[in-house]
Protein backbone atom coordinates (compact mmCIF):
# COMPACT_ATOMS: atom_id res chain seq x y z
CA UNK A 1 0.00 0.00 0.00
CA UNK A 2 1.36 3.04 -1.20
CA UNK A 3 2.58 5.93 1.53
CA UNK A 4 0.05 8.52 2.31
CA UNK A 5 -0.15 12.16 3.89
CA UNK A 6 -2.18 10.77 6.64
CA UNK A 7 0.09 7.92 7.67
CA UNK A 8 3.47 10.59 7.80
CA UNK A 9 1.14 12.46 10.40
CA UNK A 10 0.01 9.59 12.18
CA UNK A 11 3.67 8.14 12.43
CA UNK A 12 4.66 11.92 13.78
CA UNK A 13 2.23 11.37 16.32
CA UNK A 14 3.07 8.03 17.52
CA UNK A 15 6.91 8.97 18.02
CA UNK A 16 5.92 12.13 19.47
CA UNK A 17 3.67 10.52 21.67
CA UNK A 18 6.53 7.50 22.39
CA UNK A 19 9.28 9.79 23.18
CA UNK A 20 7.90 13.24 24.64
CA UNK A 21 4.59 11.56 26.27
CA UNK A 22 1.80 13.32 23.97
CA UNK A 23 0.73 13.89 20.40
CA UNK A 24 1.57 17.28 18.87
CA UNK A 25 0.07 19.98 20.06
CA UNK A 26 -2.41 22.45 18.30
CA UNK A 27 0.47 24.30 17.35
CA UNK A 28 2.58 21.82 16.00
CA UNK A 29 -0.11 20.95 13.89
CA UNK A 30 -0.89 24.25 12.70
CA UNK A 31 2.91 24.63 11.87
CA UNK A 32 3.69 21.25 10.20
CA UNK A 33 0.47 21.09 7.83
CA UNK A 34 0.84 24.34 7.12
CA UNK A 35 4.68 24.03 6.57
CA UNK A 36 4.30 21.34 3.91
CA UNK A 37 1.48 23.29 2.16
CA UNK A 38 4.20 25.96 1.20
CA UNK A 39 2.59 28.43 4.04
CA UNK A 40 4.73 31.26 5.10
CA UNK A 41 4.62 32.43 8.80
CA UNK A 42 2.78 35.03 8.49
CA UNK A 43 0.12 33.11 6.37
CA UNK A 44 -0.09 30.48 9.07
CA UNK A 45 -0.35 33.67 12.13
CA UNK A 46 -3.57 35.44 9.65
CA UNK A 47 -5.33 31.84 9.48
CA UNK A 48 -4.98 30.65 13.16
CA UNK A 49 -4.83 31.94 16.52
CA UNK A 50 -1.27 32.18 17.02
CA UNK A 51 1.41 34.87 16.56
CA UNK A 52 4.04 35.28 13.78
CA UNK A 53 6.70 35.63 16.02
CA UNK A 54 6.11 32.97 18.80
CA UNK A 55 5.60 30.63 15.85
CA UNK A 56 8.26 31.33 13.85
CA UNK A 57 10.82 32.10 17.34
CA UNK A 58 9.31 29.69 19.73
CA UNK A 59 7.05 26.82 18.83
CA UNK A 60 8.75 26.35 15.29
CA UNK A 61 12.51 25.67 16.51
CA UNK A 62 11.70 23.17 18.78
CA UNK A 63 9.41 21.44 16.48
CA UNK A 64 12.15 21.26 13.45
CA UNK A 65 14.79 19.59 16.44
CA UNK A 66 12.20 17.07 17.29
CA UNK A 67 11.34 16.04 13.51
CA UNK A 68 15.17 16.06 12.94
CA UNK A 69 15.58 13.92 16.06
CA UNK A 70 12.84 11.23 14.53
CA UNK A 71 13.79 11.48 10.92
CA UNK A 72 17.47 11.32 11.35
CA UNK A 73 20.56 13.38 10.13
CA UNK A 74 20.28 11.97 6.69
CA UNK A 75 17.20 14.42 6.14
CA UNK A 76 17.55 18.27 6.26
CA UNK A 77 15.14 19.43 8.61
CA UNK A 78 13.78 23.25 8.71
CA UNK A 79 11.06 24.78 7.70
CA UNK A 80 11.92 25.69 4.10
CA UNK A 81 12.73 21.55 3.60
CA UNK A 82 10.06 19.59 5.01
CA UNK A 83 7.97 20.37 1.89
CA UNK A 84 10.40 18.41 0.19
CA UNK A 85 11.53 15.99 2.44
CA UNK A 86 8.08 14.25 3.08
CA UNK A 87 7.45 14.38 -0.85
CA UNK A 88 10.26 12.36 -0.76
CA UNK A 89 9.28 9.78 2.10
CA UNK A 90 5.81 9.55 0.41
CA UNK A 91 7.00 8.96 -3.45
CA UNK A 92 10.80 7.80 -3.66
CA UNK A 93 11.17 6.27 -0.45
CA UNK A 94 7.92 4.61 0.51
CA UNK A 95 8.56 3.62 3.72
CA UNK A 96 9.26 6.08 7.30
CA UNK A 97 12.09 5.73 9.52
CA UNK A 98 11.93 2.28 11.91
CA UNK A 99 11.20 2.31 15.59
CA UNK A 100 13.97 0.99 15.95
CA UNK A 101 16.13 3.73 15.20
CA UNK A 102 13.57 6.53 16.48
CA UNK A 103 13.35 4.97 19.57
CA UNK A 104 16.85 5.00 20.31
CA UNK A 105 17.78 7.94 19.04
CA UNK A 106 16.04 9.17 22.66
CA UNK A 107 14.46 12.44 24.30
CA UNK A 108 15.14 15.75 22.95
CA UNK A 109 17.68 17.49 26.12
CA UNK A 110 18.86 20.41 26.87
CA UNK A 111 21.41 20.76 30.24
CA UNK A 112 22.17 24.51 29.85
CA UNK A 113 24.99 25.87 31.58
CA UNK A 114 27.14 24.19 34.44
CA UNK A 115 25.59 21.23 35.90
CA UNK A 116 27.14 20.32 39.36
CA UNK A 117 28.44 16.79 39.70
CA UNK A 118 26.37 13.89 41.37
CA UNK A 119 29.25 11.71 42.18
CA UNK A 120 29.96 12.80 45.52
CA UNK A 121 25.98 13.09 46.69
CA UNK A 122 25.93 11.00 49.91
CA UNK A 123 22.62 9.00 50.93
CA UNK A 124 19.62 11.52 50.06
CA UNK A 125 17.93 8.69 48.65
CA UNK A 126 14.77 9.00 50.77
CA UNK A 127 14.71 12.95 49.80
CA UNK A 128 15.13 12.07 46.03
CA UNK A 129 12.35 9.60 46.52
CA UNK A 130 10.14 12.55 48.05
CA UNK A 131 10.92 14.69 45.45
CA UNK A 132 10.35 12.88 42.17
CA UNK A 133 6.87 12.18 43.60
CA UNK A 134 6.60 15.88 44.21
CA UNK A 135 7.46 16.32 39.93
CA UNK A 136 3.74 14.56 39.42
CA UNK A 137 2.15 16.81 41.61
CA UNK A 138 3.70 20.18 41.93
CA UNK A 139 4.53 22.45 39.00
CA UNK A 140 6.99 24.51 41.34
CA UNK A 141 9.11 23.19 44.22
CA UNK A 142 11.32 24.85 46.27
CA UNK A 143 14.24 23.65 47.90
CA UNK A 144 15.46 25.42 50.77
CA UNK A 145 18.30 24.46 53.12
CA UNK A 146 21.20 26.40 55.04
CA UNK A 147 24.80 26.92 53.49
CA UNK A 148 26.59 23.66 52.15
CA UNK A 149 24.20 21.30 52.98
CA UNK A 150 23.66 20.22 49.79
CA UNK A 151 20.62 21.57 47.49
CA UNK A 152 22.47 22.13 44.55
CA UNK A 153 23.94 18.80 44.35
CA UNK A 154 20.32 17.51 45.06
CA UNK A 155 18.48 19.13 42.44
CA UNK A 156 21.24 18.47 40.42
CA UNK A 157 20.58 14.55 40.95
CA UNK A 158 17.26 15.39 40.54
CA UNK A 159 17.31 16.46 37.03
CA UNK A 160 19.85 13.23 36.40
CA UNK A 161 17.40 10.72 37.57
CA UNK A 162 14.22 12.15 36.11
CA UNK A 163 16.47 12.49 32.31
CA UNK A 164 17.30 9.35 32.66
CA UNK A 165 14.07 7.82 33.64
CA UNK A 166 11.74 6.29 31.23
CA UNK A 167 9.12 7.37 33.99
CA UNK A 168 9.47 11.07 32.79
CA UNK A 169 8.92 12.34 29.19
CA UNK A 170 10.32 16.11 29.11
CA UNK A 171 11.13 18.14 25.98
CA UNK A 172 14.38 20.01 27.49
CA UNK A 173 16.21 19.33 30.78
CA UNK A 174 17.31 23.21 31.75
CA UNK A 175 19.80 23.98 34.65
CA UNK A 176 20.67 28.12 35.26
CA UNK A 177 22.23 29.27 38.27
CA UNK A 178 20.92 33.03 38.52
CA UNK A 179 23.16 33.53 41.86
CA UNK A 180 24.19 36.85 39.88
CA UNK A 181 20.70 38.06 39.70
CA UNK A 182 19.87 38.52 36.29
CA UNK A 183 16.87 40.85 34.99
CA UNK A 184 13.64 38.86 34.01
CA UNK A 185 14.07 39.29 30.51
CA UNK A 186 17.68 38.25 30.33
CA UNK A 187 16.77 35.02 31.58
CA UNK A 188 14.33 34.21 29.11
CA UNK A 189 16.53 35.58 26.24
CA UNK A 190 19.00 32.98 27.62
CA UNK A 191 17.03 30.14 27.84
CA UNK A 192 14.68 30.37 25.18
CA UNK A 193 17.72 31.49 22.23
CA UNK A 194 19.87 28.95 23.60
CA UNK A 195 17.12 26.20 23.21
CA UNK A 196 16.58 27.42 19.94
CA UNK A 197 19.81 27.82 18.53
CA UNK A 198 18.42 28.23 14.46
CA UNK A 199 16.64 31.42 15.98
CA UNK A 200 18.02 33.74 13.46
CA UNK A 201 16.81 36.67 16.10
CA UNK A 202 19.22 36.50 18.22
CA UNK A 203 18.48 40.29 20.05
CA UNK A 204 14.94 39.38 20.60
CA UNK A 205 13.70 40.48 23.90
CA UNK A 206 10.89 37.64 25.15
CA UNK A 207 8.22 38.97 27.86
CA UNK A 208 6.42 36.99 30.55
CA UNK A 209 4.20 35.45 28.08
CA UNK A 210 5.99 33.94 25.32
CA UNK A 211 7.66 32.49 28.24
CA UNK A 212 4.93 31.04 30.11
CA UNK A 213 3.76 29.85 26.52
CA UNK A 214 7.17 28.51 25.53
CA UNK A 215 6.72 26.15 29.21
CA UNK A 216 3.20 25.46 27.80
CA UNK A 217 4.58 24.25 24.34
CA UNK A 218 7.71 22.23 25.47
CA UNK A 219 7.57 20.25 28.99
CA UNK A 220 10.69 21.65 30.50
CA UNK A 221 12.44 20.29 33.54
CA UNK A 222 13.66 23.82 34.37
CA UNK A 223 16.65 24.02 37.63
CA UNK A 224 16.86 27.40 38.84
CA UNK A 225 19.73 27.17 40.99
CA UNK A 226 20.82 29.59 44.07
CA UNK A 227 17.25 31.44 43.75
CA UNK A 228 18.02 34.04 46.90
CA UNK A 229 19.76 36.11 44.51
CA UNK A 230 16.29 37.42 43.78
CA UNK A 231 14.97 37.71 47.20
CA UNK A 232 16.00 41.73 47.42
CA UNK A 233 12.89 43.12 49.27
CA UNK A 234 10.93 43.05 52.45
CA UNK A 235 8.16 41.34 53.98
CA UNK A 236 5.76 42.60 51.81
CA UNK A 237 7.47 42.42 48.67
CA UNK A 238 10.31 39.57 48.43
CA UNK A 239 11.72 40.61 45.08
CA UNK A 240 12.36 44.07 45.76
CA UNK A 241 11.79 46.56 43.36
CA UNK A 242 14.40 45.34 40.73
CA UNK A 243 12.97 41.19 41.01
CA UNK A 244 9.52 41.83 41.76
CA UNK A 245 8.95 40.78 38.05
CA UNK A 246 10.42 36.95 38.81
CA UNK A 247 7.34 37.13 41.80
CA UNK A 248 4.52 37.95 39.16
CA UNK A 249 6.39 35.08 36.61
CA UNK A 250 6.55 32.64 39.07
CA UNK A 251 3.05 32.91 40.46
CA UNK A 252 1.84 32.36 37.18
CA UNK A 253 4.05 29.24 36.95
CA UNK A 254 2.14 27.73 39.73
CA UNK A 255 -1.93 29.28 39.04
CA UNK A 256 -1.39 28.21 34.83
CA UNK A 257 -2.06 25.08 33.30
CA UNK A 258 1.30 23.57 31.54
CA UNK A 259 2.75 20.73 32.57
CA UNK A 260 6.56 21.80 33.09
CA UNK A 261 7.98 21.73 36.36
CA UNK A 262 10.48 24.88 38.07
CA UNK A 263 12.40 24.13 40.75
CA UNK A 264 14.33 26.54 42.69
CA UNK A 265 17.25 26.22 45.32
CA UNK A 266 17.75 29.07 47.86
CA UNK A 267 18.59 29.29 51.33
CA UNK A 268 15.33 30.85 52.47
CA UNK A 269 11.93 30.26 51.83
CA UNK A 270 9.84 32.01 49.03
CA UNK A 271 6.68 33.59 51.24
CA UNK A 272 4.90 34.21 48.39
CA UNK A 273 4.43 30.87 47.01
CA UNK A 274 4.79 29.34 50.48
CA UNK A 275 1.18 31.52 50.90
CA UNK A 276 0.27 29.53 47.46
CA UNK A 277 0.67 26.44 48.99
CA UNK A 278 -1.14 26.85 51.55
CA UNK A 279 -4.34 27.56 49.51
CA UNK A 280 -3.75 23.90 48.05
CA UNK A 281 -2.09 25.31 45.06
CA UNK A 282 0.86 23.12 42.86
CA UNK A 283 4.12 24.22 44.64
CA UNK A 284 6.06 22.73 47.13
CA UNK A 285 8.83 24.00 49.53
CA UNK A 286 11.40 20.86 50.51
CA UNK A 287 12.98 22.04 53.47
CA UNK A 288 16.80 19.77 53.30
CA UNK A 289 18.29 18.84 56.86
CA UNK A 290 21.80 17.14 57.22
CA UNK A 291 23.12 13.82 56.49
CA UNK A 292 22.01 11.03 58.99
CA UNK A 293 24.67 9.29 60.90
CA UNK A 294 25.04 6.57 58.48
CA UNK A 295 25.15 8.76 55.21
CA UNK A 296 28.14 10.87 56.84
CA UNK A 297 29.63 7.51 57.19
CA UNK A 298 30.35 7.47 53.30
CA UNK A 299 32.93 10.27 53.77
CA UNK A 300 34.71 9.07 56.91
CA UNK A 301 35.37 5.98 54.64
CA UNK A 302 35.98 8.10 51.56
CA UNK A 303 38.62 9.56 53.27
CA UNK A 304 40.01 6.74 54.85
CA UNK A 305 39.64 8.06 58.82
CA UNK A 306 40.10 6.37 62.32
CA UNK A 307 37.76 6.72 65.19
CA UNK A 308 34.25 5.57 64.15
CA UNK A 309 32.65 6.64 67.14
CA UNK A 310 34.26 9.92 67.39
CA UNK A 311 33.35 10.84 63.66
CA UNK A 312 29.50 10.43 64.48
CA UNK A 313 30.20 12.99 66.97
CA UNK A 314 31.20 15.33 65.15
CA UNK A 315 28.73 14.41 62.01
CA UNK A 316 25.65 15.11 65.00
CA UNK A 317 27.58 18.41 66.17
CA UNK A 318 27.91 19.68 62.57
CA UNK A 319 24.55 18.77 62.26
CA UNK A 320 25.15 16.69 59.21
CA UNK A 321 26.56 19.40 57.12
CA UNK A 322 27.63 17.76 54.36
CA UNK A 323 30.21 21.08 53.20
CA UNK A 324 31.50 21.38 56.77
CA UNK A 325 32.00 17.52 56.94
CA UNK A 326 34.35 17.42 53.80
CA UNK A 327 35.97 20.29 55.35
CA UNK A 328 36.73 18.41 58.84
CA UNK A 329 37.89 15.06 57.07
CA UNK A 330 39.89 17.17 54.63
CA UNK A 331 41.81 18.71 57.39
CA UNK A 332 41.85 15.83 59.69
CA UNK A 333 43.66 13.76 56.81
CA UNK A 334 46.34 16.28 56.75
CA UNK A 335 46.82 17.51 59.72
CA UNK A 336 45.92 14.54 61.81
CA UNK A 337 47.07 11.29 59.13
CA UNK A 338 43.76 10.72 59.48
CA UNK A 339 42.82 10.15 63.39
CA UNK A 340 40.04 12.08 64.34
CA UNK A 341 40.28 11.89 68.33
CA UNK A 342 43.63 13.98 67.48
CA UNK A 343 41.49 16.62 65.96
CA UNK A 344 38.78 16.23 68.98
CA UNK A 345 41.40 17.04 71.89
CA UNK A 346 41.77 20.61 70.21
CA UNK A 347 38.35 21.22 70.99
CA UNK A 348 37.76 23.82 68.60
CA UNK A 349 34.51 24.39 65.15
CA UNK A 350 36.38 24.36 62.05
CA UNK A 351 35.39 26.80 59.57
CA UNK A 352 37.27 26.12 56.54
CA UNK A 353 37.93 28.15 53.60
CA UNK A 354 35.00 27.50 51.99
CA UNK A 355 32.26 29.10 53.99
CA UNK A 356 33.41 32.92 55.28
CA UNK A 357 32.76 34.31 51.46
CA UNK A 358 29.84 32.94 51.32
CA UNK A 359 28.48 34.10 55.02
CA UNK A 360 30.25 37.59 53.86
CA UNK A 361 27.50 37.79 51.52
CA UNK A 362 24.59 36.59 53.54
CA UNK A 363 25.23 38.27 56.81
CA UNK A 364 27.36 41.36 55.32
CA UNK A 365 26.35 44.84 53.96
CA UNK A 366 25.30 43.41 50.73
CA UNK A 367 22.62 40.83 52.81
CA UNK A 368 19.19 40.95 53.43
CA UNK A 369 19.20 40.65 57.39
CA UNK A 370 18.13 43.05 59.29
CA UNK A 371 20.24 45.02 61.91
CA UNK A 372 18.25 43.54 64.57
CA UNK A 373 18.53 39.97 63.43
CA UNK A 374 21.88 40.86 63.27
CA UNK A 375 22.33 41.58 66.48
CA UNK A 376 20.25 38.91 68.00
CA UNK A 377 22.48 36.29 66.20
CA UNK A 378 25.24 38.06 67.06
CA UNK A 379 24.30 37.54 70.98
CA UNK A 380 23.13 34.26 70.18
CA UNK A 381 26.25 33.13 68.91
CA UNK A 382 28.03 34.77 72.41
CA UNK A 383 25.85 32.53 74.33
CA UNK A 384 25.83 29.38 72.77
CA UNK A 385 29.56 29.78 74.10
CA UNK A 386 28.46 28.48 77.14
CA UNK A 387 25.65 26.28 76.45
CA UNK A 388 24.11 24.35 73.17
CA UNK A 389 20.88 26.01 73.02
CA UNK A 390 19.02 28.78 74.46
CA UNK A 391 15.26 29.24 75.20
CA UNK A 392 12.85 31.75 73.86
CA UNK A 393 12.43 33.05 77.43
CA UNK A 394 16.08 33.38 78.15
CA UNK A 395 16.97 34.97 75.11
CA UNK A 396 14.47 37.56 75.41
CA UNK A 397 15.86 38.73 78.59
CA UNK A 398 19.29 38.90 77.33
CA UNK A 399 17.83 41.50 74.38
CA UNK A 400 15.57 43.67 76.27
CA UNK A 401 17.18 43.47 80.13
CA UNK A 402 21.26 43.36 79.57
CA UNK A 403 21.63 43.97 76.25
CA UNK A 404 18.99 47.07 76.24
CA UNK A 405 18.12 46.77 72.35
CA UNK A 406 15.42 49.02 71.66
CA UNK A 407 12.58 46.76 70.46
CA UNK A 408 9.84 45.07 71.56
CA UNK A 409 8.83 41.39 72.30
CA UNK A 410 7.00 41.01 68.79
CA UNK A 411 9.44 42.48 66.86
CA UNK A 412 12.13 40.13 68.31
CA UNK A 413 9.45 36.96 67.39
CA UNK A 414 9.54 38.11 64.03
CA UNK A 415 13.21 38.38 63.97
CA UNK A 416 13.76 34.66 65.10
CA UNK A 417 11.10 33.33 62.69
CA UNK A 418 12.71 35.57 60.07
CA UNK A 419 16.12 33.71 60.94
CA UNK A 420 14.59 30.45 60.89
CA UNK A 421 13.00 30.44 57.58
CA UNK A 422 16.29 31.30 56.39
CA UNK A 423 17.93 28.29 58.18
CA UNK A 424 20.50 30.73 59.97
CA UNK A 425 19.12 29.02 63.64
CA UNK A 426 17.13 25.89 64.70
CA UNK A 427 14.05 25.99 66.83
CA UNK A 428 13.44 22.74 68.76
CA UNK A 429 10.13 22.30 71.28
CA UNK A 430 11.58 20.78 74.09
CA UNK A 431 9.33 19.33 76.89
CA UNK A 432 9.97 22.51 78.71
CA UNK A 433 10.54 25.40 76.28
CA UNK A 434 10.83 26.22 72.92
CA UNK A 435 14.75 26.24 72.28
CA UNK A 436 17.37 27.68 69.65
CA UNK A 437 20.14 26.61 68.64
CA UNK A 438 22.75 27.68 65.53
CA UNK A 439 24.86 25.75 63.47
CA UNK A 440 28.53 25.80 64.71
CA UNK A 441 30.23 27.07 61.79
CA UNK A 442 27.53 29.89 61.90
CA UNK A 443 28.68 30.72 65.45
CA UNK A 444 32.17 30.34 64.17
CA UNK A 445 31.91 32.53 61.42
CA UNK A 446 29.93 35.43 63.58
CA UNK A 447 32.55 35.08 66.63
CA UNK A 448 35.31 35.09 64.16
CA UNK A 449 34.01 37.76 62.00
CA UNK A 450 36.99 36.77 59.75
CA UNK A 451 37.21 39.63 57.15
CA UNK A 452 35.22 42.35 59.37
CA UNK A 453 31.75 42.02 57.47
CA UNK A 454 29.70 41.31 60.45
CA UNK A 455 31.06 44.55 62.23
CA UNK A 456 30.93 46.96 59.15
CA UNK A 457 27.17 45.49 59.13
CA UNK A 458 26.08 46.04 62.64
CA UNK A 459 28.12 49.38 62.67
CA UNK A 460 25.42 50.46 59.49
CA UNK A 461 22.68 50.96 62.33
CA UNK A 462 19.66 50.76 60.06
Amino acid sequence: MALTLDDFYTWVDSQSLKIRGKKLTEVERCILHGSIKGLSYEALAADSRFEKAYLQNTAGPGLWRFLQQILGEEYRIGKPYIKDVVEELIDTVGVLPGDDRVWNAGRSQSNIDYLPSTEKLYGRSSELKKLLMRTQDSRCIVITGQVGIGKSSLAAKLIDLVSRSDDYEFDYYIWKSIYHGPHLEDLYQNIIQDINQDSKDRDKDYSSDEFIRFLKVNRCFLILDEADSILKGDNINPYGEKYIGYGYLLRRVVEESHNSVVVLTSRENFKDLDELSQAKKPVTTFHLTGLSASESLEIYEEYALQGRDDWLKITDQYRGNPLALHNIADRIKDFFDGKISRFIEYETIWLGSSFPSRFDQQFGIGGRLSLLEMQILVLMAQQLEIDDSITLDSLITHIIDEQQFSTSKSQILEALNSLTERSVIEKEFTAKALEFRMPPVIRKYLLTDPSGAVKARISQKV
